[in-house]
């Protein structure tokens, strides 16, 4: 008797260890007991702290606010309007928590900055992703474009600072010494030293003579692979000194005209459909694997994007590029509209340009006899 006596009086007695009830969301089982997880107090409370603390008290002040790791009952208006648990759950309680007070209650990765999907290939385990690399400079731009749902970034379009603190200090946008930081990111990458020029922002051929890029666009150094030096200014604004803001008819003429010398050729059309990623990895894939005889068809359809084959615009013949002059030989026709059919500018799509015309309009009245057909979203490869 004394013995069932015991049992009862321990089950009846204060426990010692808080548990996570009602609401589960955000946390993870240990094993042992519901945890939070670090998404669950990753975001800032829209109103003050000292605020939803006196909107949502601590539940038990041993315990403590939810933490990643640790147990502590949530606050129950988080989640409830009942005075003790177990309670169910009230919709409107809920919703008022996620709008001020979601740190303090835990209920940070239910905000729309954590409320996404993740690609279906993503680069990255999005499920092992931690908060230093949410604010790493050599992660956050892949994180955004692959696991938004990861670090908050579900409201950012997939383009995020790569430097967490840029808007603490928005006077870098306009300071001329900070451009390199600034500047059109397009068809670029990271590496440890900074941004760099991805092999597809000059796998193109300029539309217009090279003489002529090179005096509507001069530079004393042009876009390379794996180069870090500016963009010519005039491939992305009007502006006559720096810092100039991106204008995107400025940018389309570019890219109609001079792709390559401006490193804009992963924003033709030849890249600007969608890779299919089902059979293969199209991030994996190199630029020799491009042009590889053995891969070439394959990449074609499964990874055109990647590659630069929107609209089946590829060259069967990789070696076409280094004979130029067969594409205006009489007795080479039929061999290049068959096998050289983007060095040729033979595709119905991609590289065939319905105009060769020349801007006629001074850069001051930021008019351009270019449409702004080049929609593909910022894209870091």
């Amino acid at each position: 008797m004394i013995a069932i006596v015991s049992v009862l009086l321990a089950l009846l007695a204060p426990q010692s260890n808080a548990l996570i009830s009602g609401d589960l969301n955000c946390t993870t089982y240990n094993g042992t007991f519901f945890v939070y997880t670090p998404a669950a107090t990753a975001c800032s409370n829209a109103i003050s702290d000292a605020s939803c603390a006196v909107l949502y008290p601590v539940a038990v002040a041993a315990d403590g606010y939810p933490m990643p790791n640790n147990n502590a009952e949530r606050p129950r208006p988080c989640y409830t309007s009942a005075a003790a648990t177990p309670a169910a759950i009230v919709q409107d309680m809920k919703t008022a928590a996620l709008s001020s007070c979601a740190k303090t209650c835990g209920l940070c990765c239910q905000t729309s900055a954590y409320n996404c999907a993740n690609v279906a290939f993503p680069r990255l385990t999005c499920s092992t992703i931690t908060r230093t690399q949410c604010t790493s400079p050599q992660w956050r731009t892949i994180i955004a474009q692959d696991c938004p749902s990861a670090c908050g970034f579900c409201n950012d379009g997939g383009c995020v600072d790569a430097v967490p603190d840029c808007a603490n200090d928005r006077s870098v946008c306009q300071a001329v010494g900070m451009q390199e930081i600034k500047d059109d990111h397009n068809c670029t990458e990271w590496n440890p030293n900074g941004f760099v020029y991805s092999w597809q922002a000059v796998a193109c051929q300029d539309v217009a003579d090279e003489s002529y890029c090179k005096s509507r666009y001069p530079s004393m150094y042009y876009p390379a692979i794996g180069g870090g030096v500016n963009r010519p200014m005039q491939c992305y604004t009007f502006a006559s000194t720096p810092p100039g803001t991106i204008d995107e008819d400025a940018k389309a003429a570019a890219i109609a005209l001079c792709p390559k010398t401006c490193g804009y050729c992963c924003q033709t059309h030849a890249f600007n459909c969608q890779d299919k990623n089902v059979n293969m990895a199209c991030w994996t894939v190199t630029q020799a694997q491009c042009v590889s005889p053995q891969w070439r068809d394959f990449l074609a359809e499964e990874c055109p994007a990647t590659c630069g084959y929107c609209g089946d615009c590829y060259d069967l013949n990789p070696e076409c590029p280094k004979a130029p002059e067969v594409c205006t030989n009489p007795r080479m026709q039929d061999y290049v509209n068959l096998n050289c059919r983007r060095t040729c500018k033979r595709c119905t799509t991609g590289f065939t340009t319905t105009s060769t015309q020349r801007p006629t309009a001074s850069p001051s009245t930021k008019t351009s006899p270019f449409t702004k057909t080049f929609t593909r979203p910022l894209t870091n490869f």
